[in-house]
């Protein structure tokens, strides 16, 4: 931990990953668990972690970018030796190590444009908004008696819904009605234009 005070060395964080990542998996161990949560996992990594106060003194977005650092430090490592010396030696904690590799490997946006990174609460308030868009859509379109959106929903989705809802000899009617329609619709066409 001196030396990480210092900001000598990753590979000493990547350590600290390790012995964070090894506290986890004993104290899931112990409580019998598969996940790091729940009071019997807290109870077991609190009293573990009593052995190992440099662990547990760490804030947990340390402890948890570290770790992060220490799981995935193949491709970490290959994305360090990408950067020059200089900036390599600026990166000397694992929260700036994950933000800075986040960045460097954001999916492009449509435009090419490297997409902006929300936080977990502005992903969260985006999801509950398109939901609650959705619902609002869905709701209307309850209260209007239709089971889909023809304007909206995709000919895909359209068809889901017929097949799933009506009988096999209104599904064969429909496309007769349907296939007869967009011939003649076609025809009108072709003499309107000549």
């Amino acid at each position: 931990m001196k030396w990480l005070h210092r900001g000598e060395s990753i590979e000493r964080w990547r350590d600290v990953g390790d012995a964070a990542n090894e506290l986890q998996a004993v104290a899931m161990d112990c409580a019998r668990t598969n996940k790091p949560t729940g009071k019997g996992y807290n109870k077991a990594w609190a009293e573990l972690a009593g052995h190992v106060p440099h662990i547990r003194d760490l804030n947990s977005t340390t402890r948890t970018h570290a770790s992060w650092m220490a799981t995935n430090w193949e491709a970490v490592s290959r994305w360090l030796h990408t950067l020059s010396a200089e900036e390599r030696m600026k990166l000397n904690h694992p929260t700036a190590i994950r933000r800075r590799y986040d960045a460097a490997h954001r999916a492009p946006d449509d435009n090419g444009n490297a997409a902006a990174t929300l936080s977990p609460t502005a992903q969260a308030k985006a999801t509950i908004a398109q939901q609650a868009v959705e619902i609002d859509r869905l709701r209307r379109m309850a209260d209007a008696g239709s089971l889909f959106d023809l304007k909206r929903d995709h000919a895909r989705d359209i068809g889901r819904v017929i097949l799933n809802t009506i009988g096999d000899d209104k599904v064969s009617q429909l496309i007769k009605v349907l296939t007869e329609g967009r011939k003649e619709k076609q025809r009108k066409r072709a003499a309107h234009a000549g």
